[in-house]
């Protein structure tokens, strides 16, 4: 049980499963202990498959809200009202992420070229990870930055390009209206006073 709840949250959590055995071992097993002694507090059981799908089950759902928790997609009000904008995440890429599955619209910006399409994939756990875009174009510059080409694969679902966001200059994220990432901005985007 314990096993199955790391992963869960890990996966979830979108941190960074630890190679050495000993330490997934360790945690396993002090989760574990924990979950199987939070399930003996329940005064009755059914028979034991159905307590071992029911601790199982139980373990999954709450590394599943605890996972939520720890990446900031379950909000603290308590936290907003203070203005507390510090993130929990190490990358900043998994704050960025929007994570009710509506699409993003990504322009990368280089010295010699701009990519603008829709995120399709983004490496996990770097601060500044390569990013696969779909539907998308492509503006190419000489070294005055003149036009001199330009590419559209927009309605070609046969392309994809990885990009790597290192090596851009600027990257600019736009959320697909309703996005629940608008509703944070929309709150910034209050206290601006008009000129």
């Amino acid at each position: 049980m314990g096993y199955l709840f790391c992963k869960t949250f890990h996966f979830v959590a979108l941190k960074q499963n630890s190679s050495d055995v000993e330490h997934i071992l360790v945690e396993s097993l002090v989760v574990g202990y924990i979950i199987l002694h939070i399930a003996r507090m329940i005064p009755f059981s059914i028979s034991y498959e159905v307590d071992m799908a029911g601790i199982a089950l139980f373990s999954v759902v709450i590394a599943y809200l605890l996972g939520l928790l720890a990446t900031g997609n379950c909000r603290i009000p308590l936290l907003d009202k203070l203005h507390i904008m510090e993130t929990g995440n190490l990358y900043l890429w998994d704050d960025l992420m929007d994570n009710t599955g509506k699409p993003m619209r990504i322009k990368v910006e280089y010295d010699n070229a701009t990519y603008d399409g829709m995120l399709h994939l983004f490496e996990s756990y770097s601060s500044a990870p390569h990013i696969v875009l779909v539907a998308y174009h492509v503006i190419k510059y000489d070294d005055n930055r003149n036009r001199i080409d330009e590419i559209n694969y927009q309605r070609d679902a046969t392309k994809v390009v990885v990009l790597d966001t290192s090596k851009a200059n600027s990257i600019e994220i736009t959320y697909e209206t309703g996005s629940g990432m608008c509703k944070d901005i929309q709150g910034l985007c209050e206290y601006i006073t008009p000129p």
